[in-house]
């Protein structure tokens, strides 16, 4: 068992560890975090000359909303990328428009943070903007969001889906707070519209008391296929399904195609006479593994193709001009990229090196791929690259368009490595080990044991494994940091996933456990220098760590987790999830059922001796629906009661995942003190 140790967080002086403790970091520090742009939704030109994507905050400044900027890149050549637009406004989502002449993007530009229109922007032969100030092609006032937005294979129409803007009676009830909710009523499901460019006039061709949740345009331009929900809930598609559609673009018929008993992801991609998708291995399972469907148009009937048994289908587009798709497979730790037609025979490419692939876009000409792609490996921040593809089974030409992280990246002095053991029952498991660079590999070393949520996540090689840079901020410290990937996650195929489900606390709780032990036996982790922390599911399964106290634990760092499961179905935005995972609800559970309670941790903490009381610290934004704050609010009332040492931070205004930068740093601060104090400070570098 741990040993008790006595801790006053009112000692630990947070405010003062920006000009002290972090003279101690080995070169990342949280405002370097903090300050991170991500890179997104890249796109390449029809003409295979360049690159488009965004760069976006990470975290917002105070009194600002989020503001991101579109960036171009020279296709194979490195270090090329270049700012488009200023980045002042959030401008996302950009597109090439047929013809090359200009690209289109959503931005907030006429009313910061309150509108979204899409907008246009002329570019010259060399991709260097004509003019200063794009112009909007939909209405810039409109307040709704635009969800997706694509253009026609001629670029004729632009369809596009959104909300319908509130009414003048509506803005009025808000403003006079005369503004009284009732369920299903007035909900503002997406519409599928179309702009006729030359006409200039907008049109509705898909609405209803059903969402609109995604389309793709047929080769001709002249329909459209379409995907609807019933319900705006978060996750309900995985219990209610998704409907398929086509409508056609002059005349406006609708026919429907079929539906589909589960939850897709991503959007579809249209090939000859069928559809291809990428939805749940178990149709009617959220947490499910996911897989590659076909939906044949002229039947309507679907069928499962690949993926889902021992790997998992982590994203898809389409091959544009090439009538192919293409998927990222994750097999374990790491991702392969596979060709797809229409009959489902497959051609998969290799990648040198532990690249994790977050997003990717491919055109096909003259046999040839071209593909670029926010690529990571070896734990670094994601950057654009691009590659090419024309024979065999191996890609070439690897390059690295932008270098926005050069800086963070060089700092962060790490040494990355694969970690592999077994569970006690067999299931064979796996995860990522950090260390600092200059620590030595002779001896066990103090660990964080960083814990992902989702459940339905990964740990692999990328900069931020888990969530909100713990892993690199503990490495800067000059701890290890070992990333568990237990059941429940992605990665592993369907059997992993689902084998949690209605049985939290059981496999994924042992699978940290029997990692925890392996890494000790395998002369990795100092056993009397463990921490655990997570996020979400893995500020669950920290709670569990303290409660049950199966492995040697100085302390642990729960941020958002779940304290109780009768209580987050009964509060949480996410009630079909969060059913499937809990297993029953409780107006299901006959009164004399306690069986939730094995896995919620509130209910285990009378049977801690006081000794054995590790010391937490607690974090939760007080916005969260997702998981509600009275999840940590209940465990910590607890602590109170039985004198457990903690510390509870609640942050006005943040919701499931921090928005806000000063939010962020501070939380970086706490965390980073909390780690010094309980593992020490000798084996800060």
């Amino acid at each position: 068992m741990a040993q008790h140790m006595q801790l006053s967080f009112q000692d630990l002086d947070v405010e003062d560890m920006h000009d002290q403790d972090l003279q101690e970091y080995m070169g990342v520090t949280p405002e370097d975090l903090v300050e991170w742009k991500v890179p997104r939704d890249p796109t390449v030109s029809s003409n295979e000359n360049y690159v488009l994507y965004t760069l976006h905050d990470k975290y917002k400044h105070p009194h600002c909303q989020f503001r991101s900027s579109i960036w171009i890149a020279d296709l194979g050549q490195a270090n090329s990328a270049r700012r488009l637009t200023q980045g002042s406004f959030n401008d996302q989502s950009p597109q090439f428009a047929p013809g090359e002449g200009s690209i289109t993007f959503l931005s907030d530009r006429y009313k910061t943070g309150d509108s979204c229109a899409i907008y246009q922007l002329c570019l010259n032969t060399d991709g260097i903007a004509t003019s200063g100030t794009p112009r909007p092609l939909t209405p810039p006032g409109n307040q709704r969001p635009i969800v997706q937005y694509s253009w026609s294979p001629k670029g004729d129409f632009l369809a596009y889906i959104a909300a319908e803007e509130k009414t003048k009676e509506q803005k009025q009830r808000e403003d006079t707070l005369n503004d009284a909710k009732v369920y299903g009523e007035d909900l503002p499901f997406g519409q599928l519209v179309a702009l006729d460019v030359q006409a200039n006039k907008i049109k509705t061709l898909v609405r209803g008391q059903f969402h609109v949740e995604s389309f793709v345009w047929s080769s001709t331009g002249k329909e459209i296929l379409y995907t609807t929900t019933k319900s705006l809930e978060r996750n309900s598609a995985g219990h209610n399904g998704i409907s398929f559609g086509r409508v056609g673009v002059i005349d406006g018929t609708i026919n429907a195609i079929c539906h589909f008993p589960g939850l897709m992801n991503g959007l579809p991609v249209w090939l000859d006479d069928k559809i291809i998708f990428r939805a749940s291995a178990t149709p009617g399972r959220w947490n499910s593994a996911m897989a590659i469907y076909t939906l044949n148009l002229s039947s309507g009937e679907w069928e499962r193709l690949l993926y889902g048994v021992d790997n998992d289908a982590a994203l898809l587009a389409p091959i544009a001009t090439g009538q192919l798709a293409a998927a990222v497979v994750q097999q374990g730790l790491y991702d392969h990229v596979v060709f797809l037609d229409a009959t489902a025979s497959k051609q998969m490419i290799s990648l040198d090196g532990d690249y994790v692939i977050n997003a990717f876009c491919l055109i096909h000409d003259n046999g040839v791929v071209n593909a670029t792609a926010i690529m990571a490996s070896n734990c670094s921040p994601w950057e654009v690259f691009s590659w090419t593809y024309k024979e065999g089974t191996k890609a070439e030409n690897l390059t690295k368009l932008s270098t926005h992280s050069k800086g963070l990246d060089e700092a962060y002095s790490r040494v990355v490595q694969p970690f592999h053991c077994k569970a006690t029952d067999g299931q064979a498991l796996d995860g990522v080990f950090i260390t600092p660079s200059q620590s030595s590999f002779d001896e066990p070393k103090a660990t964080v044991i960083d814990i992902h949520g989702g459940p339905y996540e990964r740990s692999s090689f990328v900069f931020d494994p888990t969530m909100y840079f713990w892993a690199p901020l503990f490495v800067s410290l000059g701890y290890a940091v070992l990333c568990p990937n237990y059941r429940g996650g992605s990665g592993h195929g369907d059997e992993f996933a689902l084998a949690t489900l209605g049985e939290m606390g059981n496999k994924d709780y042992q699978d940290i456990v029997d990692i925890v032990h392996a890494s000790i036996d395998q002369g990795l982790v100092a056993a009397d220098k463990i921490m655990v922390a997570g996020w979400s599911q893995g500020g669950f399964l920290s709670f569990l760590s303290v409660t049950r106290l199966e492995f040697p634990l100085k302390g642990a760092i729960s941020g958002a987790g779940i304290s109780d499961w009768d209580v987050l179905c009964m509060s949480s935005d996410a009630p079909w999830s969060q059913k499937e995972l809990a297993g029953t609800v409780p107006w299901l559970t006959h009164s004399t059922d306690l069986s939730a309670r094995h896995g919620s941790p509130v209910w285990h903490m009378v049977q801690q001796k006081k000794e054995h009381m590790v010391p937490l610290l607690l974090l939760h934004g007080e916005a969260d629906i997702k998981v509600p704050i009275t999840q940590t609010v209940g465990f910590h009332r607890g602590c109170l009661e039985y004198g457990w040492p903690c510390q509870f931070v609640a942050y006005p205004r943040e919701p499931h995942i921090f928005v806000e930068r000063t939010h962020a740093l501070d939380m970086l601060r706490r965390v980073a003190t909390f780690t010094v104090a309980l593992l020490g400070g000798d084996s800060v570098l």
